[in-house]
């Protein structure tokens, strides 16, 4: 992260401070001894960040090539490395010149990253029958996220969906009980795409309660942590001490920085904006793995804001 930082600031300090933050990220140290897979996404998501900050900037066909193969990386480690290769398309339209030979090289990233998630794709035909790009855990994700026994809860109360559900249970058994199984298809891919044809339709029942999920999982996921969370107290000191360092600065820099528009700021805000939004729109959970993401990226501006106020000073106590 400090090597993005600096080439997109160009500001040794914000690049120290963001390498910094993120080395000492209270989830990532926690997860690195934990059977997660935070640590090996992340470094996935920020060599292709980098890749890709290399690659706009020589146009050399080989950080193209890399770029794509850390994002097919980042996929087949969790499935959200897909909002990587959406960033860097809005950034081709926002800011990428309008030359053949740039969106030639944006091709390739794509299509590098396809050719790295594709053998696994259609191992999974071959083996079930079935076409599941990657995993199959979406639409458990959906409707642990969004549901009645959730959806009950006022929306000022913080959003926390890791207990059961009395409702969820029964679609799944009234939904089980309607479908006639295939053996071939694996018991998850099956209870998957229940749980996603449950969610649909609750979300096509109750469009308002969805909104309102989504409104609360946007507003928990910018506190220091979830407050029904089950960290400790001295867990819930270091998260909030980070948080002061990290967030407030991280949110007013990203804020002043994209006033300007530039590839690699607006690849970094983009970022944080379609994590936010994925966030808000499948499922949130209290031990903050999700926003680790956006902690990284937030760190990158917070590191430039800083160094940016440090240089006013510094200017206004030189002597006329």
């Amino acid at each position: 992260m400090g090597l993005i930082a600096l080439r997109v600031f160009r500001r040794p300090g914000a690049a120290w401070f963001a390498g910094v933050t993120a080395g000492a990220h209270p989830i990532l140290v926690n997860s690195a001894s934990q059977p997660y897979n935070e640590d090996l996404f992340f470094f996935f998501f920020a060599v292709a960040i980098w890749a890709f900050l290399v690659w706009f900037q020589t146009q050399r066909v080989r950080w193209a090539i890399l770029c794509g193969v850390m994002i097919g990386f980042c996929m087949l480690t969790r499935e959200n490395g897909v909002l990587l290769l959406a960033a860097m398309g809005v950034v081709m339209l926002l800011a990428g010149p309008r030359t053949l030979r740039t969106w030639m090289g944006y091709g390739i990233i794509a299509l590098v990253t396809v050719s790295v998630v594709i053998p696994w794709t259609i191992r999974n035909y071959v083996r079930f029958g079935i076409f599941v790009p990657v995993a199959s855990i979406v639409g458990e994700d959906l409707v642990e996220g969004n549901n009645l026994c959730v959806a009950s809860e006022s929306v000022l109360v913080p959003y926390w969906a890791e207990g059961p559900c009395p409702w969820v249970d029964e679609q799944r058994r009234v939904g089980s009980e309607a479908e006639t199984a295939n053996s071939r298809v694996p018991t998850a891919v099956r209870s998957d795409r229940l749980s996603r044809r449950i969610t649909v339709q609750f979300i096509s029942d109750h469009p308002a309660a969805y909104a309102k999920l989504m409104f609360r999982r946007f507003w928990t996921t910018l506190l220091p942590y979830d407050p029904r969370g089950s960290q400790h107290r001295q867990e819930r000191i270091v998260l909030s001490l980070y948080w002061l360092l990290v967030f407030p600065a991280g949110l007013l820099g990203m804020v002043v920085a994209l006033m300007r528009i530039e590839s690699g700021r607006l690849l970094l805000g983009v970022l944080v904006v379609l994590n936010l939004l994925s966030i808000a729109a499948v499922l949130y959970w209290s031990d903050l793995r999700f926003r680790v993401g956006i902690d990284l990226l937030l760190g990158c501006f917070a590191g430039w804001a800083y160094a940016e106020i440090f240089r006013l000073r510094h200017r206004e106590q030189q002597p006329d």
